[in-house]
């Protein structure tokens, strides 16, 4: 996986050659395959984040930790995550997860809240909210 984005962090495609500045790499064995002769790898030796040098034309690695950050929030935030808010008999409403799950989690989280119990049986419905 890859994600490339301009110098407003904005996500763009490779083919956008003209506004490159940042490029996380996730699988560098996957990515050099895909791009296997291009001039594109010049400077990318690993996974990580890089930073394209106008002047030499190669990739750097970004040592500036305040990007990085940007960087990484962009691309996980790109993953769709959920919250499971339940609402019991009584009208009391209860977040089940302190951090958002995948969709597969909520799914197996709700069946495990249905199951016959204590508060399975005063659950009177979910809410699926994604983060």
């Amino acid at each position: 996986m890859y994600k490339m984005f301009d110098k407003d962090l904005d996500e763009i495609r490779i083919e956008d050659d003209n506004h490159w500045c940042y490029l996380y790499v996730e699988n560098y064995e996957e990515f050099c395959n895909k791009y296997k002769d291009d001039w594109i790898l010049d400077g990318i030796k690993q996974d990580g984040l890089y930073e394209y040098d106008d002047d030499t034309q190669i990739w750097r690695r970004i040592t500036n930790k305040i990007i990085s950050k940007e960087i990484l929030n962009k691309v996980n935030n790109k993953k769709k995550s959920w919250n499971i808010i339940v609402t019991l008999d009584t009208g009391e409403r209860i977040q089940t997860n302190v951090e958002p799950i995948s969709i597969e989690d909520v799914q197996e989280a709700i069946g495990v809240l249905v199951k016959p119990s204590i508060l399975g049986m005063r659950i009177k419905s979910f809410e699926i909210v994604a983060e």
